[in-house]
């Protein structure tokens, strides 16, 4: 279907195309025929005057006239998606985040209450598939801890992640997280500026929080060897970062963003 809504597209571009070349002189054709038959003598003054007014209006009636059709017509494609996307189904959350402990019901009793408690969830990308993509996982994540998810491809290590970012519905169980969430994907970006803008990402420059993020994220080194610091710039008009240095600079950003 892809495919055949592209040769549909340049087809219609190429009538297009067509139409804008030939339409010009077929009009002109057409305009100094009826001029003659209706008694009238062509003159070279006339034919200049009506080839000079006709390239005044060829720009507006046949360059941005046929544009805004095709444009008319990714607009119409576009509107279509954005409303078959607004009237989906709503999911029913089951991810609840709240900004202190004491909101949260049913906590465990303990010294360190969990910054993320995942009770019982079982999920799955399509509702008409059979089996969960996930199912029956249940963990809490205590401040200062490290949990490392790991199994072979497709066991559903990105969909729980996905799960606890409530972009994966939870059919059953329930998600609790407290305070804000940093995500790191696994593709590392940048853009044109600044490493440190990179790091910051809008976020006020405490130089502490700045310096103790750049020493946990390893880039110390990286800045160093980096001709101006963390204020060279990175991307087309900058220096080439390394897939493991954008990983940093990815983590790094993360990492300010984070409430601890």
């Amino acid at each position: 279907n892809e495919v055949r809504g592209i040769q549909r597209a340049r087809f219609l571009n190429a009538i297009n195309l067509s139409v804008y070349l030939a339409a010009p002189r077929i009009i002109l054709f057409a305009c100094f025929m009826a001029y003659v038959l209706t008694g009238n003598l062509l003159t070279a003054k006339a034919v200049f005057i009506t080839m000079a007014l006709f390239n005044t209006l060829r720009t507006t009636l046949m360059t941005r006239f046929a544009y805004a059709i095709a444009q008319w017509a990714e607009l119409t494609v576009s509107c279509s998606r954005i409303q078959t996307f607004l009237e989906l189904r709503e999911m029913e959350p089951k991810t609840y985040n709240t900004k202190d402990f004491d909101d949260l019901a049913a906590f465990p009793k303990t010294n360190a209450k969990p910054k993320v408690i995942v009770n019982n969830i079982s999920a799955k990308w399509s509702e008409g598939s059979p089996y969960a993509t996930i199912q029956n996982i249940s963990f809490n994540i205590k401040p200062g801890d490290l949990l490392a998810v790991i199994g072979p491809v497709g066991s559903g290590k990105s969909s729980l992640i996905m799960s606890i970012l409530n972009e994966l519905p939870v059919l059953e169980g329930n998600i609790q997280t407290v305070g804000t969430i940093s995500y790191a994907s696994q593709e590392a970006w940048s853009f044109n500026n600044s490493v440190r803008n990179n790091i910051l990402f809008g976020s006020e420059y405490d130089e502490h929080r700045y310096r103790q993020v750049v020493n946990v994220c390893a880039l110390e080194r990286d800045l160093q060897i980096f001709p101006f610091g963390d204020k060279t710039l990175v991307g087309e008009k900058g220096v080439s970062l390394s897939g493991g240095q954008k990983a940093r600079i990815t983590l790094a950003r993360y990492g300010i963003h984070s409430t601890g």
